[in-house]
């Protein structure tokens, strides 16, 4: 069975990793990059572009990060209010 992984990221994409078996001395590889900041996606491998399984992967991937932003953006905001409540 085959293995993904969206858990690297570096230089502001997600790399999509992909290895066909879980054969622990198989090399992954990288099949796609999501753009942090548009989502865009840069497929590496053409061949996963209309995999249904990719696919979901991909938009599950897309899905984490902006949670994880709104999560980030709403731990500031509460921050900031407390800065605030506390200085007046």
């Amino acid at each position: 069975m085959s293995e993904y992984r969206t858990d690297h990221i570096d230089e502001g994409f997600i790399h999509v990793d992909y290895w066909e078996t879980e054969d622990d001395n198989e090399g992954g590889r990288v099949i796609a990059k999501i753009n942090v900041d548009t989502s865009e996606i840069i497929y590496i491998d053409k061949s996963h572009e209309n995999n249904p399984r990719t696919t979901m992967i991909i938009n599950k991937a897309r899905l984490n990060w902006a949670i994880a932003q709104l999560e980030v953006m709403h731990e500031i905001e509460e921050e900031s209010k407390q800065t605030n409540n506390e200085t007046k």
